[in-house]
């Protein structure tokens, strides 16, 4: 039960990571964007983020992960909870979220 709840506090603690850096690239995308507004002049930005931040949350995935499958070989079925959300952590950190607030 322990290893459970240690995997699922790895999973949900990564999600939180990725929403917050996620959060944060759309206010810089924003800002670039009423920057270029304010200023008249059309030219293209690209944002990324660095792959830092693409692997502290892939990391954060794994340690959930091998928690979540040492607590289901101890017969602790709620296990699969935190091998579910680690899942879900490691597809997130891969897709930018952002692009998905922009409004059109």
């Amino acid at each position: 039960m322990k290893l459970a709840l240690i995997s699922i506090v790895f999973a949900l603690l990564g999600i939180l990571f990725v929403v917050w850096i996620n959060n944060q690239t759309l206010v810089l995308h924003h800002s670039l964007m009423k920057e270029m507004e304010g200023s008249g002049e059309l030219y293209p930005v690209i944002v990324s983020t660095r792959k830092i931040y693409k692997l502290i949350p892939v990391g954060i995935g794994l340690i959930g992960l091998v928690f979540g499958t040492l607590s289901v070989r101890d017969k602790t079925w709620i296990g699969i909870i935190g091998i579910v959300f680690s899942v879900i952590l490691i597809v997130l950190a891969f897709i930018p979220l952002w692009t998905f607030l922009i409004p059109k």
